[in-house]
């Protein structure tokens, strides 16, 4: 079983996120964060063999072009906002008064910025075979590179262009994840051994790409031993609630599942497949409506990093505000160019992007149709004996009566469980979302009046003033009376005022060093001899 004696400092902690990899020693006090991104210089010049992925994923619809549905629920929304009389006495200001500001706003060059020193970073990027993390975002906009996101929208990025076999997405995290091991930790390859690592793995995870992490932990980057873990079980360790529900809102797309002593209910696990970087985008589209003048390109990495912050530092759910209160400068930093600072003004568009989490039809412009996902049938895995889809394809198939036993009996296995109450017409607003999956949990009312009490939020995508506020206001709505609270309602964001994009990977670390954590580890040689079935065997989830 392997030597049950190891150090906090010993272990390695991965998280990977929709957008960003947080990851470092179980013993660090805060995690370390990169975009989980890679560039490869291409060896050819051919077009067919480019492939650039984006930090923020765009559907097939044009940005310009508008969408019924987006339309009618800004239009709806704005309204709303620009009759509504404030504390002060005064309504909002309207778009157009904004677009006509905002069209004379002139840019000013900032005194004693450094486009050189910028220039030359960029040069010594160019130099490299590959570059990780935010330093992709320095590159020049050309054809010499491809970028590839291993991670999309909470899953492994898999596609039918350059890099997105199974194959070449576990040849990028293996290079993204030694050279954090060996940049960022000061673990070098012939080091890494001596080392466990702990996988933070989707909630509605899929049971092939959990093999293939495992194998990438073990075998390829040669960790000593390894565990995968649920997100929403980390959340609530962050967050020391041993019953809640969690709701981790990421870049790319949102999970919401009920967690009782460190068990996710399959039943209750579904996915919005959108998030934070969805915000974005159409942060974008609303910033055009008032002619916003900062002179940001929607398709560069830099600027979709740049919109990101916009929305981050200026977008809240404060309805005594319109927009930002007076005029805001903006300063314009991308490298490689003349800084410049821009005189704006912002109207209504900031309090309506954050309402997107409660009207997901003003993301229909990237999000596109299909946006609830529930943790549906697995994949079967041929190294474990007990997967049922495998037992099913290699037993004798020449009763028909043993066929439909086959189907019948039993408990059905995990993601084979059937959520018949929730809804794949339209995309679901995180309240609708959170009752759905409390709602679909087959346990007393008693146990359902304890997920509606305590409610956890993590994730990157939560970072919005008074959304933390706004959640709480519409919980009280939607929630069944027949379960309200006895007492009242919590939303937890973070311990102590912390980060809420780092509660997981924070419980994470605390889970691995409890004493009942030493039963979950896997080592090389267990890995080899039994595979999958090993996980069957000790995950804390249903594999």
């Amino acid at each position: 079983m392997g030597d049950r004696n190891y150090s906090k400092s010993s272990v390695i902690i991965f998280h990977p996120g929709s957008r960003n990899l947080y990851f470092g020693r179980a013993s660090d006090r805060h995690p370390h964060s990169i975009l989980h991104v890679i560039a490869r210089r291409r060896t050819s010049s051919s077009s067919a063999l480019s492939h650039k992925d984006t930090i923020v994923p765009i559907s097939g619809k044009k940005l310009s072009e508008k969408i019924p549905e987006v339309e009618s629920a800004r239009l709806q929304l704005s309204y709303t906002l620009q009759s509504a009389l404030k504390s002060k006495g005064f309504t909002t200001n309207s778009i157009g008064s904004i677009a006509a500001y905002n069209k004379t706003a002139k840019s000013y060059p900032v005194q004693n910025s450094t486009p050189d020193a910028c220039q030359n970073s960029i040069e010594d990027l160019e130099k490299r075979q590959f570059i990780i993390g935010n330093d992709v975002l320095k590159l020049p906009t050309n054809d010499t590179w491809n970028i590839h996101c291993p991670w999309r929208r909470g899953q492994l990025n898999l596609h039918r262009d350059i890099g997105g076999s199974i194959t070449s997405v576990m040849t990028d995290l293996e290079e993204i994840w030694r050279w954090c091991l060996k940049e960022k930790l000061n673990i070098s390859s012939k080091d890494i051994p001596q080392y466990r690592a702990v996988i933070v793995i989707p909630v509605c995870f899929d049971r092939l790409h959990a093999k293939h992490i495992m194998n990438l932990v073990i075998k390829r980057l040669g960790f000593q031993s390894a565990f995968l873990i649920q997100d929403h079980v980390c959340g609530s360790f962050g967050c020391g609630r041993a019953c809640a529900t969690v709701v981790d809102v990421g870049d790319q797309k949102i999970s919401v599942s009920c967690v009782e002593d460190g068990i996710s209910y399959p039943q209750s696990r579904l996915e919005l497949k959108y998030g934070g970087g969805d915000l974005t985008v159409s942060l974008w589209n609303q910033l055009c409506l008032t002619s916003f003048p900062v002179p940001i390109q929607i398709s560069e990495l830099w600027d979709l990093e740049f919109l990101n912050r916009l929305k981050e530092n200026y977008c809240h759910l404060n309805l005594d505000e319109c927009g930002h209160p007076g005029d805001e400068t903006i300063l314009w930093d991308k490298p490689g160019k003349q800084q410049e600072e821009y005189c704006v003004r912002f109207g209504d568009e900031l309090q309506i992007v954050p309402l997107s989490y409660f009207n997901p039809d003003l993301l229909r412009g990237s999000i596109g149709r299909k946006a609830v996902i529930c943790h549906g049938p697995q994949p079967s895995v041929s190294d474990d004996p007990f997967d049922k889809g495998y037992l099913a394809d290699t037993a004798k198939r020449g009763s028909k009566d043993a066929e439909d036993a086959d189907e019948d009996d039993g408990e059905p296995q995990e993601g084979s469980q059937q959520n018949s109450k929730l809804s794949f017409e339209q995309p679901l607003g995180i309240d609708q979302a959170i009752v759905q999956s409390i709602d679909s949990c087959n346990v007393p009312e008693d146990l359902k009046r304890r997920l509606y009490s305590c409610i956890i939020v993590v994730g990157g995508g939560f970072k919005i003033k008074g959304l933390d506020s706004w959640l709480s206001y519409r919980m009280k709505i939607v929630t069944p009376k027949v379960v309200q609270p006895v007492e009242s309602q919590e939303i937890i964001r973070a311990v102590k005022d912390g980060d809420p994009s780092t509660v997981v990977w924070k419980g994470a670390a605390i889970l691995s060093s409890l004493e009942t954590a030493k039963e979950l580890w896997i080592n090389a040689t267990e890995w080899r001899i039994q595979g999958s079935k090993i996980l069957r065997e000790k995950s804390l989830f249903h594999f």
